[in-house]
């Protein structure tokens, strides 16, 4: 019976037979997105949740098909390294950032650059959308963020008041704000129309890596270089002259030997999931503060983290050089991430 027993272990180990690591009614897939030669830096979605696009520090960006992990396309110009990239809200455009402070818009099924955009003075860190697709704001090593008018390829604004490396920039979920992260240790909430600044969130003497807002926009969580993520309440303090406070910091680590290196608010306000640089990833509740799932995710440290449009896939990026494409058949089973021996397309 032993023998018969090891000859079994033995095929299925030959023959890579997908194996869930935990046998439950309901389980949960990922596909392995696999080509980069360097650490992936972030991983979006398109708006319908069929293709993500993955920047990595190999100096390129992969667009790659989420139901079968394939690499559609790779984005590299011959002269400029990739530095980030995200596609248009309706999902035919990708817009990429260099190394030299240009920012180009692509057509994901020619190729063509439709548009590019000059005015950083030094690295785009990132670029992302108004929700119209009207509008783009990037960040940028230059200390700056810029908002562009998209059609006309003209910038309309500068948000200048950082004194540090601007990491990220975004628009609130009505556009009219927009939400910077510096590693000047402040993330600052700006009037999207006059970009001026209302509120500092200020970190005391730690590098602000990312800020988002939350999906009603009464929340911003941000990710820092001590190695925590911070949730901060726009409703408790309306005074721009008043710095806000933080509600609650996340990191389960009392010795601080893991890090937070990402995190993601989920579609409804209600949980945060973050990655680590223990190779997790940490579910917690918003309400009591506290994590209550921890899914062991890639081989070294996750750097990006994001929710499908509807909630019901996750894709995570490490320094393993991989990204993965989680699914759920509910939005709410996310939470229960099943880890499988090997990829598997999504059903």
């Amino acid at each position: 019976m032993k023998r018969l027993l090891l000859i079994l272990c033995t095929l299925l180990v030959n023959l890579q037979v997908i194996i869930p690591l935990e046998v439950k009614s309901e389980t949960t897939t990922y596909v392995l997105l696999e080509g980069h030669t360097n650490a992936i830096r972030s991983a979006h979605f398109s708006s319908n949740g069929n293709q993500v696009v993955t920047c990595s520090s190999d100096g390129s960006a992969k667009i790659w098909n989420v139901t079968t992990g394939e690499c559609i396309n790779t984005l590299k110009e011959d002269t400029e390294w990739v530095s980030c990239a995200q596609f248009t809200p309706d999902g035919t455009q990708v817009v990429i950032g260099s190394a030299l402070g240009t920012t180009r818009i692509l057509d994901i099924a020619t190729g063509e650059c439709i548009r590019t955009l000059e005015g950083h003075e030094d690295m785009v860190k990132s670029a992302e959308f108004s929700n119209d697709g009207t509008r783009l704001v990037t960040a940028s090593y230059d200390k700056t963020a810029k908002i562009w008018d998209v059609a006309k390829g003209n910038c309309t604004g500068t948000l200048k008041g950082h004194t540090d490396v601007v990491n990220s920039a975004t628009f609130s979920p009505n556009s009219t704000q927009i939400l910077t992260a510096s590693d000047d240790g402040t993330a600052k909430v700006w009037d999207a129309a006059i970009s001026e600044a209302l509120y500092t969130l200020i970190h005391n003497y730690v590098l602000v890596k990312s800020a988002q807002f939350s999906r009603n926009g009464t929340q911003v969580l941000t990710v820092s270089s001590d190695g925590t993520a911070k949730i901060w309440d726009l409703t408790i303090n309306k005074d721009p002259n008043k710095d806000v406070k933080s509600s609650f910091t996340l990191n389960d680590n009392k010795d601080k030997a893991v890090s937070v290196l990402s995190a993601q608010f989920s579609q409804d306000c209600t949980q945060i999931v973050t990655g680590c640089s223990d190779n997790t990833l940490k579910i917690w509740d918003v309400a009591t503060r506290t994590c209550t799932h921890t899914l062991n995710a890639h081989k070294a440290g996750i750097l990006s983290i994001e929710f499908s449009h509807d909630g019901t896939q996750l894709v995570t990026a490490s320094y393993d050089k991989t990204a993965k494409v989680w699914s759920s058949s509910k939005p709410q089973l996310i939470k229960k991430l099943t880890p499988y021996r090997y990829s598997v397309p999504l059903e």
